[in-house]
């Protein structure tokens, strides 16, 4: 291993959707600014549901979680399951209402070039930290907004993998066996 090689010791059912970050950007570049922040929603949505997946015993009951088109609450539930932190869940909250402001407003000329949106994508930047973030729109809104919420994906993907995976009792009989003793102990 060189000294510029980096290890990575990731979930195998993670590894793909780590691999896919690289390309998502300039994919997004080829969309309209709607159909940008549109794909972005759809893009968390994926990697929070493939987040909790990760976290908890038995990963084909993440829709109880979090279902389709459910983003806020797949927040919620990540945050509860520990997952992300609360600056975490104002951070996807923050990525989500953007994309809803492009989703759920027919307004003719909307685009990341707007000042509502500029304003609206520097507020991103100052949840983590504060101070002057104009300097984030040098390479435009879109690309700023494009670039945190592929950070955001990364985060999800980099939390879900350091969770241990809760195992599922062996048993009904002794989950209940183990619930009936809790109830009734000293």
């Amino acid at each position: 291993m060189t000294e510029h090689s980096i290890q990575m010791d990731v979930a195998p059912e993670l590894l793909p959707l780590m691999k896919l970050i690289p390309s998502l950007a300039p994919e997004l570049g080829k969309e309209s600014d709607r159909g940008c922040a549109l794909l972005v929603g759809c893009i968390l949505e994926k990697y929070l549901r493939a987040s909790i997946a990760q976290a908890i015993a038995i990963p084909n009951k993440a829709s109880h979680f979090m279902g389709r088109g459910q983003i806020g609450k797949g927040i919620e539930s990540a945050e509860c399951l520990g997952l992300i932190s609360a600056v975490d869940a104002k951070a996807l909250k923050a990525t989500i209402q953007i994309r809803n402001d492009f989703a759920h407003v027919a307004e003719p000329g909307k685009s990341f070039s707007s000042p509502e949106v500029e304003k609206a994508v520097v507020g991103l930047y100052s949840i983590y930290r504060h101070g002057d973030h104009a300097a984030v729109l040098q390479a435009g809104a879109r690309q700023a907004y494009v670039s945190f919420s592929l950070s955001l994906c990364s985060l999800l993907l980099a939390r879900a993998d350091q969770i241990t995976r809760r195992a599922p009792p062996a048993d009904l009989k002794e989950l209940t066996d183990r619930m009936f003793f809790w109830w009734f102990r000293d």
